[in-house]
């Protein structure tokens, strides 16, 4: 089952794709997907200021807290939430218009809007500076 999982995870990465690295040299560092290939990605790691190549089965797509995503699996595929909580290889998905939480692995889930966040913290922004100013 793992393995499948595994398998999952590298077919779903895509360019602009939030990356953890799981195995070898940069384990634990996480960044951007700027180039895909076949076996392989180029990853800009946050921490580095540097781009490095490592192997699409060393790297998982890394959610966090807030991320808007789309489930693309089971029963409550196509709907979008979002991640409320993340542990190892299952995330928690909020629907708020619908009330559901679901848990699912993260391999069945995918990064909806990478801009989104920014145009809401820019929004936010500029409706706090209209409301206070």
């Amino acid at each position: 089952m793992n393995d499948t999982v595994s398998r999952l995870a590298r077919i779903k990465i895509k360019l602009n794709d939030r990356v953890v690295v799981v195995e070898g040299d940069f384990k634990g560092l996480v960044g951007t997907v700027v180039e895909r290939g076949e076996n392989e990605v180029a990853v800009d790691v946050e921490t580095q200021d540097q781009i490095e190549r490592v192997n699409l089965s060393a790297v998982r797509v890394a959610f966090r807290l807030g991320d808007q995503v789309q489930i693309n699996q089971g029963p409550h595929s196509s709907r979008i939430g979002w991640i409320v909580d993340v542990q190892d290889l299952t995330v928690t998905v909020i629907n708020v218009e619908l009330g559901i939480e679901v848990i699912m692995n993260s391999c069945y889930v995918h990064f909806v809007d990478k801009d989104f966040h920014r145009r809401l913290s820019k929004r936010a922004t500029l409706d706090f500076i209209t409301v206070h100013f």
